[in-house]
């Protein structure tokens, strides 16, 4: 037995759109990827700058990793998927939630 859905897993993306929600994600992933970085530098000021800008692109191509393939495309024609991330990631619609 399955849980039942909210929305169908074929409707649309409510108001705001799958490119702003993918938008406000990576956005989000970059505000937590430059917070972890200074922690880093502050946990371990011995790093030197290159080793530390290796850690910086390595972190970002996680980020990409994650972003990368269809997650645009998936998030358009799955109004679920799309409610779930908004709420998971806390995002709002720019100017507040619709």
């Amino acid at each position: 037995m399955t849980a039942p859905t909210l929305l169908p897993r074929t409707a649309p993306v409510p108001s705001w759109g799958s490119t702003v929600l993918v938008m406000a994600l990576r956005d989000r992933a970059a505000v937590v990827c430059d917070a972890e970085l200074r922690r880093l530098s502050a946990r371990v000021p011995e790093l030197d700058a290159r080793a530390r800008d290796e850690v910086g692109r390595t972190v970002q191509r996680v980020v990409d990793a994650f972003f990368g393939g269809d997650l645009g495309r998936r998030v358009a024609h799955d109004a679920g998927l799309a409610e779930a991330l908004r709420v998971l990631f806390s995002l709002d619609p720019p100017g507040g939630r619709s």
